[in-house]
């Protein structure tokens, strides 16, 4: 798993439900044949914090065009592109909740998603969990790698 794994964007995101804008940081990209990331946080490289984590994983080379993250109104959208459908995690800002096809995820005391089944017809939350959310700096290394290798938990999710 190299550096160039994952994209790093800084874009803008409304990501409080204040609807202040905020200079947000995110990416996505793929982790291994089955598993994508798509993340999204906060800060300024050197000083920054996960907002959410979001690890899809399907049967080995499911991804066709990419994974992306964004934001629309009060909503902040993680999508991924799977056998010609786009798929997407709708964060509504408001409710603090997460809606992927006919599933709402309450995210209170959540910044991980693990999703499992991306490429059949149904998405399963295999589950949510709290990482320590400080990113290691930007600037000098890829932070979803490091907090990946940090937890055991992330890392089995990534095995075949």
């Amino acid at each position: 798993m190299g550096p160039a794994f994952i994209a790093i964007c800084v874009l803008l995101v409304t990501a409080f439900p204040l609807a202040q804008a905020v200079h947000g940081l995110g990416g996505g990209g793929e982790l291994s044949p089955r598993v994508v990331v798509t993340w999204e946080g906060h800060g300024d490289g050197s000083d920054s914090t996960l907002d959410l984590l979001v690890l899809w994983r399907g049967k080995a080379g499911w991804l066709q065009g990419g994974a992306s993250i964004g934001a629309g109104g009060t909503a902040r959208i993680h999508s991924v592109s799977v056998q010609g459908r786009q798929l997407e995690l709708r964060v509504d800002n408001k409710t603090n909740t997460a809606h992927i096809q006919d599933q709402a995820i309450p995210l209170q005391g959540v910044n991980v998603l693990l999703l499992d089944d991306v490429d059949s017809a149904t998405v399963r939350v295999a589950g949510t969990m709290w990482v320590e959310p400080k990113l290691a700096d930007l600037t000098k290394s890829d932070p979803i790698t490091v907090l990946i290798k940090e937890s055991a938990l992330l890392t089995d999710y990534l095995k075949p």
